[in-house]
């Protein structure tokens, strides 16, 4: 009987031996690598959406989703790319359209909206 128990004990300290050699080795089995600095991934975010490389965005991985203020950050920069190309594409200097209350003389006016399709019923 206490023969069955030594070779228990001996089988656990060489399997626990074995794991601590395993993750010596190989390493305890991280899934990604350490992001950088919240700052550094804000910056480094902006830089590649300033040069297009929109498969370099990474944000770092929270218990509930990815870090807020990241993601925040990420945004803000893509809307105020997306406004300057508007801005380019449409200047400030062109010509207004008359809206239908200006040309009605300021009155609101049922006129329905005109369309190309028809409607089969």
């Amino acid at each position: 009987m206490l023969s069955w128990l030594i070779l228990i004990l001996v089988i656990a300290a060489i399997a626990l031996f074995g794991a601590w050699v395993s993750s010596a080795i190989f390493g305890r089995g991280e899934a990604l690598p350490p992001m950088d600095e919240p700052q550094d991934v804000i910056a480094d975010n902006r830089a590649a959406v300033d040069e297009g490389r929109y498969d370099d965005i990474a944000l770092e991985v929270v218990p509930r989703g990815y870090r807020q203020d990241q993601v925040d950050a990420l945004i803000e920069h893509l809307l105020g790319v997306q406004e300057r190309k508007i801005g380019g594409e449409f200047p400030a200097s062109a010509p207004k359209v008359e809206s239908r209350l200006e040309s009605a003389g300021g009155k609101q006016t049922t006129e329905e909206p005109r369309s190309n399709t028809t409607w089969q019923q």
